[in-house]
């Protein structure tokens, strides 16, 4: 039976939950049945040397670099239209986070050469519309990890691309189901995926420890209740706003806990800003990026999501495998990854709903306990879904 060929495009490999995604999914495919191409926009982040050998990492896709590289981008945005799209764009939904994709993918990207079994878009933006408007495959897969009505304020900009795609894979229901109600002319393209984790690679993950790390020396010997986040530093998207809040508020009435952030992203100066004056510096610490935070998870009390709108966040499955109880605000596939008050605690998506939780937790952390027991009990890694992924959608054999 001959190799099947696949191709998977992907922004750059920092570090972040769909990286992680990208990189269980890439290491659990069969090399024995299967050819894998990896394409990225750029050759770069903190995880580019975790790419399997295995895997072909092709030449970056972005084709205009320096200084007369900038200058033809600038030309181009106005020539194509994309400068005058991208206005309208943000006067209708306040971003144009969907014009700029658009442009890098159609304009400033290296179209394929080579033939595919299967094109995969592993991330929503720039990854999709690569494999729609530059490669060649028998199928086309795109995937979505968060909700695609936060994406996509206005559904029928999104259509173009989603013309050219063969399936849209969401890695919740709850996801899928809302994409359908928009987009109802898609409904048949739908199909959703779980993320893969790999349970063992992340405990292993996990032993890592840098011993050299203050911060984590710090957080382990911290005598307190111990609460982390992990996420990309967006302060309105990921609720990190409500962090502050509730820190404020613990700090007012005496509590003592220790509140990591770990992560990276636009928002990180504000954030640290809105630490000091709020006073909230002795208990919130916002730590940057860490491409190994499994040790942090791991040994804290709570993992705490405060976000606004999430998909099917992977760090809650790594959360639980570690031990660790989430707690979030409702998102809509979160009743799909947490038994409330098993397994971890969901309370409403408000900015106050976290407080009292939390201020229970310090009075009585033995109260944490039975779900940390029932996590370690139980599996929540499922690497061995590779292979019902393999017989329903890469049609091995066919």
């Amino acid at each position: 039976m001959r190799k099947r060929k696949i191709v998977v495009s992907y922004y750059e490999m920092m570090v972040g939950g769909s990286t992680t995604s990208l990189l269980a999914f890439l290491n659990c495919i069969d090399k024995e049945k299967y050819e894998v191409d990896l394409q990225l926009y750029r050759n770069r982040g903190e995880l580019l040397n975790e790419i399997p050998e295995t895997v072909n990492l092709l030449p970056e896709a972005c084709m205009y670099k320096g200084r007369a590289g900038n200058l033809i981008k600038k030309i181009k945005y106005v020539l194509t239209g994309t400068f005058f799209k991208a206005r309208k764009f943000k006067k209708t939904t306040g971003k144009n986070g969907y014009a700029l994709s658009e442009f890098q993918a159609k304009h400033l990207s290296k179209k394929s050469n080579k033939e595919y079994d299967y094109a995969i878009g592993f991330l929503e933006g720039w990854a999709d519309r690569y494999i729609a408007y530059n490669v060649t495959a028998n199928t086309k897969y795109a995937w979505i990890h968060s909700t695609f009505r936060n994406l996509a304020t206005v559904p029928d900009f999104e259509k173009d691309w989603l013309k050219r795609i063969d399936n849209v894979v969401f890695v919740a229901d709850n996801c899928a189901e809302e994409f359908k109600k928009d987009l109802p002319d898609f409904s048949n393209k739908v199909i959703t995926i779980r993320n893969i984790v790999d349970s063992d690679l992340l405990n292993k993950r996990a032993e890592k420890i840098d011993e050299n790390d203050s911060e984590y020396i710090r957080f382990r010997k911290a005598d307190c209740l111990k609460i982390i986040t992990v996420c990309r530093i967006d302060i309105n998207t990921k609720g990190l706003d409500r962090v502050i809040k509730c820190a404020e508020y613990l700090k007012n009435n005496g509590r003592e806990f220790l509140w990591y952030i770990v992560g990276d992203g636009p928002d990180q100066e504000k954030l640290k800003n809105m630490i000091f004056s709020h006073g909230v510096e002795g208990g919130v610490v916002a730590i940057g990026n860490r491409i190994n935070p499994a040790p942090f998870i791991r040994e804290a009390d709570i993992f705490c999501m405060p976000s606004r709108y999430e998909g099917k966040p992977m760090v809650i499955t790594e959360s639980m495998i570690l031990g660790t109880p989430p707690f979030v605000t409702r998102y809509l596939s979160a009743p799909e990854q947490i038994e409330n008050g098993v397994d971890g605690i969901i309370v409403d998506n408000e900015d106050d709903t976290m407080l009292a939780v939390l201020d229970r937790f310090i009075d009585n952390p033995d109260q944490l306990l039975p779900m940390k027991e029932y996590l370690l009990t139980h599996e929540y890694g499922n690497s061995d879904y590779m292979r019902e992924i393999e017989e329903k959608f890469l049609n091995v054999g066919a």
